[in-house]
């Protein structure tokens, strides 16, 4: 696959079950949402306002365990625009959310299975893979993301950590798509925005409530209420 800017384009760590803190009913959550999603991502479905197709534009994950956070930005103004793409088929593109402006996230790809993101298919199937909307465009606007945005994949990266309890978030589960070729020689150079920066994810994620995006609290999943 190839990144929505056309530039030639890319997480790990171990999990604990929630579905003892599920008490909730599917309908709660967003529709389109499977039940295995939520009863595998309960906290990260609670973040969810929407759920859409992908257009046929995914894989199996093949047995691999997601758990780490994949950042992009798709160089659009609005997720919708995205999505559009996505479900068009202009491209051989897809991610397993995408993040709008005003911070609302959308499931495109199901959460279970792999998105066609970076290029390597061995890091999108261990990851959560994140298509941000750009609130400048162009270069010489910066590919600006919103605080909203920032602070949606924050709350996306401490869902993550809940759902597959994680001890810690790490630059190595929690990275941006510029830094995986020089890094671990995967996916392709790059020059995606680094308006992005994973260590700021990581610190919004360890100070954000798990508040859901249709007036739940996911946090209460954490503690079995």
């Amino acid at each position: 696959g190839v990144d929505v800017d056309g530039t030639p384009r890319a997480l790990v760590a171990p999990a604990m079950s929630l579905l003892s803190a599920m008490p909730r009913a599917v309908s709660r959550y967003a529709p389109g949402l499977t039940a295995d999603e939520i009863a595998m991502w309960p906290n990260l479905c609670a973040l969810i306002s929407e759920a859409v197709s992908d257009g046929g534009q995914s894989s199996s994950r093949n047995g691999a365990t997601a758990t780490d956070l994949q950042l992009h930005h798709s160089t659009m103004p609005t997720a919708a625009a995205y999505v559009r793409l996505v479900q068009s088929r202009g491209r051989q593109v897809s991610s397993n959310l995408a993040v709008d402006v005003d911070g609302r996230i959308i499931r495109v790809v199901s959460l279970n299975r792999r998105g066609w993101t970076s290029g390597s298919a061995s890091f999108d199937a261990r990851a959560i893979t994140v298509e941000t909307a750009n609130a400048t465009i162009g270069d010489a606007a910066g590919w600006k993301v919103s605080e909203a945005a920032k602070n949606a994949l924050g709350r996306v990266a401490a869902a993550i950590k809940a759902d597959r309890s994680l001890q810690v978030l790490t630059t190595n589960n929690v990275y941006q798509h510029s830094e995986m070729w020089a890094r671990w020689r995967v996916s392709y150079q790059t020059g995606c925005t680094w308006d992005i920066v994973p260590s700021d994810i990581i610190r919004r994620a360890n100070g954000a409530p798990l508040s859901g995006a249709r007036g739940r609290t996911s946090k209460l999943l954490l503690m079995g209420g």
